[in-house]
């Protein structure tokens, strides 16, 4: 009899211990049920954090506030509260494949924003297209992106489209017919841009006069600056990131090369156009302020009170992989991954950076905005549209 009654009341400790952890579940899944999850992978460490990596998140998390202090996310009748989980890709390809399965797998996100960069976003993105989750680059530029990938998007236009931008701007816009390219052949977006333009530019009837490349760990440029110049160019094409940009720059100008520089998105204008060296050039880049005129421009005036500094490419381009995501969710009255691919594919957007709409492989159409930098500063020249 004492066995059976020890029995019995262990019995009833273990059912009474299970009602409470099933009561303690349920509330945490009826919580959970009126949140939707989504990932964003950013450089958070390393030199890119105080610029790219804060950025995105100070645009995102700004987006996310507003929507949920309006109520939240109406999907099928219904509100839902908006949380972003963050991860660190220290702009290292295999931290960045690393962030997006820690947020797939432990944090069950529905859809990832970013990576921000071509070297990143290829990693993370094939961890995504794996998983079966919708992943959106706000700024990564590599056409291998998405290519033969059916749950990898980007919010901007392909290194394709911006090589033949910059290309026809040197021929036709500018008149020089000698170019000369300096890329850093280590580098996936480095090297896709260069031979973009490399491509186009020769198809119009421009001569290729020096196309020289470099790895990332170079540490003397003046080599090949002497090399480029003993051509002659019209022309200095880099397709490089700011530091490399400005240390290329800087030393054609000491070495007395008259020549027009160019860059594409990886150039930050406003680092560069302080220095002489970048008198005259034109870069591509994601955002002009003229390309916007939408609903959503108010955005960019409550950023800078919010955060006391302007919206660069990486902020708009962020907010608008993020409101991407929203319209889809919106659009399919559902959050499945699979719902929200599908529903990417139908979405017609006018954000910050211009009207999107996708072409059924992941890539935007929209046009590539032209700066130029004089006098110290820059300003928007042209939207280029093939």
């Amino acid at each position: 009899m004492k066995i059976t009654a020890g029995v019995r009341s262990l019995s009833l400790f273990f059912g009474l211990a299970l009602f409470v952890l099933l009561a303690i579940s349920c509330q945490q899944q009826d919580s959970a049920a009126g949140t939707i999850y989504i990932g964003g992978i950013a450089p958070l460490s390393g030199p890119l954090a105080a610029t790219a990596g804060q950025q995105m998140v100070n645009s995102a998390d700004l987006a996310v506030r507003e929507l949920n202090a309006a109520g939240g996310l109406l999907v099928d009748g219904r509100r839902y509260r908006l949380e972003l989980v963050w991860e660190d890709d220290g702009n290292v390809p295999e931290q960045a494949a690393r962030a997006a399965q820690r947020l797939i797998n432990q944090r069950h996100v529905v859809a990832i924003v970013g990576p921000p960069y071509s070297r990143t976003a290829l990693a993370a993105g094939t961890v995504a297209e794996n998983a079966r989750i919708p992943l959106i680059s706000p700024t990564a530029t590599n056409a291998g992106l998405t290519r033969n990938r059916q749950y990898v998007f980007r919010a901007t236009f392909v290194d394709d489209l911006q090589g033949q931008a910059l290309a026809r701007l040197a021929l036709e816009e500018l008149g020089e017919r000698r170019a000369a390219v300096l890329y850093d052949i280590s580098d996936p977006y480095s090297r896709g841009l260069a031979e973009a333009f490399y491509q186009v530019y020769r198809g119009l009837g421009g001569d290729i006069v020096a196309f020289e490349g470099y790895t990332i760990d170079t540490g003397d440029f003046l080599p090949l600056i002497q090399a480029v110049g003993q051509h002659n160019p019209g022309v200095l094409f880099l397709p490089n990131h700011t530091t490399d940009a400005l240390r290329q720059g800087q030393l054609a100008r000491d070495l007395g090369l008259d020549v027009v520089l160019l860059g594409g998105d990886g150039w930050e204008g406003e680092l560069l156009a302080p220095f002489a060296a970048f008198e005259g050039s034109y870069y591509s880049s994601h955002f002009c302020r003229f390309a916007s005129d939408s609903e959503h421009f108010g955005f960019i005036q409550r950023y800078q009170q919010a955060y006391n500094q302007e919206v660069n490419s990486l902020a708009a381009l962020t907010y608008d992989a993020l409101q991407l995501l929203l319209a889809a969710i919106q659009g399919e009255g559902r959050f499945d991954p699979d719902i929200i691919r599908q529903g990417l594919y139908k979405v017609e957007y006018d954000g910050l950076a211009g009207a999107i709409t996708f072409d059924g492989r992941g890539d935007p159409q929209k046009p590539v905005p032209i700066w130029h930098i004089r006098a110290g500063t820059r300003s928007c020249y042209q939207l280029y549209s093939p």
